[in-house]
């Protein structure tokens, strides 16, 4: 298209007749069609690539979870139960179908020496802040057991809080 609108080949140089201005804007919507197309492949080739990755680190992560002997709770941003891993059911007694939707401290009864922790725990919970305590927490059967919990809150790229993590590593011993 370049060499018919130059100087040399002059059939292009001068004003446009209807026909090639119609030409040109075809062929002007056509490519403009063609780098929006290409650009739009990029961007969904990338985000595809980001998808696998996240993928990959995910189920790394998984596995980490479920695999630890230390009890793992997952939960929403309001500290409701949507996960716990195989360690934190042997450990309480409690499967993660008859504690789902509820807060731990509804189920994990405390014993009231702890009660300063609990506190902490709480105010840090409310802030959105990590912590670290240990409290004595009773099984599903009441046995009592120590506790060293560390819960972390999780927001998504946004900003937004969106879990909390919680890992817990039975101290009786």
């Amino acid at each position: 298209l370049l060499g018919l609108i130059s100087k040399q080949k002059a059939p292009l140089f001068g004003a446009f007749c209807s026909n090639q201005e119609t030409i040109f804007q075809i062929f002007g919507q056509q490519f403009l069609a063609l780098m929006s197309s290409h650009l739009q492949h990029e961007k969904i080739q990338e985000q595809f690539n980001e998808i696998q990755n996240s993928k990959i680190e995910l189920t790394k992560l998984s596995l980490i979870a479920r695999n630890t002997n230390n009890n793992v709770i997952i939960a929403n941003a309001h500290g409701e139960v949507e996960w716990v891993n195989d360690s934190f059911v042997k450990t309480t007694g409690f499967e993660l179908e008859e504690i789902r939707g509820r807060k731990p401290k509804d189920f994990l009864k405390r014993d009231k020496q702890t009660e300063k922790e609990h506190q902490r725990l709480t105010e840090a919970l409310k802030a959105k802040k990590n912590v670290t305590v240990e409290l004595i927490y009773y099984t599903k059967s009441g046995v009592p057991y120590y506790n060293h919990i560390e819960i972390i809150p999780v927001f998504d790229s946004f900003g937004k809080h969106i879990n909390f993590i919680s890992v817990q590593k039975d101290i009786t011993h």
